[in-house]
């Protein structure tokens, strides 16, 4: 569904990615882990095209995207939730939602309002507020839902526990397994590791811009001397 391959991309002349190749299948949930600053969101600002790749290639359904604008690049189905989930403050929940659906493109979408509404009950009491007087929590259940609108091929997930209680990553989490359960392909960058790695089928460890581990996420959870040394976290305790 999504390749991306040999991908190099930075800011200000600093290069954050140095040829990273990922892939992910339909259906698949796969993350993406690593330290702070190891390139994590750089890679999804780059293949969603918020900045333009050096060199590399970004393919959905065989397209090639690289180098498209932003917008382009979501209607063709590949769609982000950033990072501090970037909600407009001033509209309401039932008007975000609704410009989610401006990257449909024709695309019949799985999710129309009715739907989010009940994979986020919290929201339904909330569709005429501002969504800016929300909590941070109901705010990340709001930009994936704005996402699910615009009938994603592939879901780019930027740290969606970041600031989150546990309680209300607990339900961002159960809501993005169901997501899969259902079939849509999910690519997420997360920094809670054991989290990620409970709910993913495979990942990619990057280091200093280069993927330098691969393959199950039961696999990489057990691996105790590349969590501590690639990911500055400890092992995981039974």
């Amino acid at each position: 569904m999504l390749k991306v391959e040999n991908l190099v991309a930075g800011y200000s002349g600093i290069r954050a990615l140095r040829g990273v190749s990922i892939d992910v299948a339909g259906g698949e949930f796969v993350a993406v882990i690593g330290a702070n600053g190891a390139g994590k969101s750089t890679l999804l600002n780059a293949i969603s095209g918020i900045i333009r790749p050096t060199s590399g290639t970004v393919a959905l359904d065989g397209h090639q995207l690289e180098g498209k604008p932003a917008h382009v690049i979501a209607r063709s189905g590949l769609l982000q939730v950033p990072e501090g989930r970037q909600i407009l403050p001033d509209l309401t929940v039932h008007e975000n939602l609704r410009l989610g659906a401006l990257a449909r493109h024709g695309r019949t979408p799985d999710f129309d309002i009715e739907g989010i509404l009940k994979l986020f009950p919290r929201l339904e009491e909330r569709l005429k507020q501002p969504a800016g007087t929300m909590s941070g929590g109901e705010q990340q259940m709001l930009a994936i839902g704005r996402a699910l609108m615009g009938a994603p091929k592939v879901l780019l997930l930027d740290e969606p526990s970041l600031g989150l209680s546990p309680l209300m990553a607990d339900h961002v989490f159960s809501a993005l397994v169901q997501l899969h359960s259902r079939g849509l392909s999910i690519l997420l960058i997360e920094q809670n590791v054991h989290r990620a790695l409970e709910v993913t089928q495979r990942g990619y460890v990057i280091d200093q811009g280069q993927v330098v581990h691969q393959g199950a996420s039961a696999d990489l959870a057990t691996d105790d001397s590349l969590i501590q040394h690639y990911l500055g976290q400890e092992p995981a305790t039974a």
